[in-house]
């Protein structure tokens, strides 16, 4: 079975998730208990238990996610090695929504998993200071015609941000200028305009302090080329090349993320592959069956989810 692995971002969060992950599966227990040393705080806790205000902390979102997403990959190869159907396992490529990108990176062993969780701890610690220094919001805005968007978006200052899906344009920027973004793209037709719950605007200009941050980081850590393809939030190719990964990991903070265009990239590279959701929550899936009803995608969230993903893929479970 032919497999591309999606890995969601910052937002998919919710108290609870994990759970069952940690209490059914030993790989992904052991994954997440990793996350508890080295990080040096009960991530698991704060994932279980909450509070919901303090998990929705980017600089506790971004490590949350990552780690709770790569448990979710770990139950699945145990699962997978367990039924003896690696043979039939083909992954083909990842790719993931913004933080998501760093979990597809560590799945297809561009870092370690602590390298990574490493990574996305002082991505989100630098994207909440930049945050303090460049205060803004995020909005997003509903089925109005991208082109009319773009110009509302020169107009105000502010810039677009994600790409997710038809008819769903995420647009970020000063507080001021998404204010006055949101009553243009009501007036210009736009059916909502939502203000979305973030610490800053992010996928902007007003990011730039991260990514100077960010740059030097990744500077000094060892990259490996991807086992397999990951393709960028930045240009919705894959990437080629530890430079090139550094390169669109910086350059993703200030600029918009091409997730419709990502995922009709894979669907046109790898017809017919299953794609399947990594992590918490089904924000993933619901955006793929927007953008192309005919793509087949599942999702691991739960451990009650691998009986069903082995299922989907046509090799059965014992």
């Amino acid at each position: 079975m032919e497999l591309i692995y999606l890995f969601p971002g910052q937002g998919a969060q919710y108290v609870g998730m994990g759970q069952t992950l940690y209490l059914s599966s030993l790989a992904a227990r052991r994954t997440l208990d990793e996350a508890n040393k080295i990080l040096g705080y009960s991530l698991t806790d704060l994932c279980f238990n909450g509070p919901a205000g303090e998990l929705e902390r980017t600089e506790k979102s971004q490590p949350a996610i990552y780690a709770v997403s790569m448990a979710a990959l770990a139950a699945v190869q145990e699962v997978v090695l367990e039924q003896n159907v690696h043979q039939q396992w083909d992954v083909l490529a990842a790719a993931g929504l913004s933080l998501g990108e760093y979990s597809a990176l560590a799945a297809a062993g561009s870092f370690t998993f602590e390298e990574g969780l490493k990574l996305v701890a002082e991505r989100g610690r630098l994207m909440d200071e930049a945050s303090r220094i460049n205060p803004g919001a995020m909005s997003s805005i509903l089925n109005l015609d991208p082109q009319a968007l773009e110009k509302i978006c020169w107009k105000t200052g502010v810039q677009v941000a994600n790409l997710n899906c038809p008819g769903q344009v995420v647009i970020s920027g000063s507080v001021e200028g998404i204010e006055e973004a949101e009553a243009a793209a009501k007036e210009a037709g736009a059916r909502r305009a939502i203000r979305l719950e973030v610490s800053g605007a992010f996928h902007s200009k007003l990011m730039e302090p991260a990514a100077k941050g960010l740059a030097g980081y990744l500077s000094e850590m060892n990259i490996e080329e991807p086992g397999y393809r990951v393709y960028s939030n930045v240009t919705a190719g894959h990437v080629t090349g530890a430079e090139a990964v550094r390169k669109q990991l910086v350059a993703q903070l200030t600029s918009p993320t091409l997730w419709e265009d990502t995922v009709k990239k894979l669907a046109a590279d790898f017809p017919g592959a299953l794609m399947v959701e990594l992590g918490p929550g089904k924000v993933l899936q619901g955006l793929c069956r927007r953008i192309d009803k005919g793509i087949n995608v599942k999702g691991v969230d739960a451990f009650d989810d691998l009986q069903s993903l082995l299922q989907q893929a046509g090799v059965g479970a014992a």
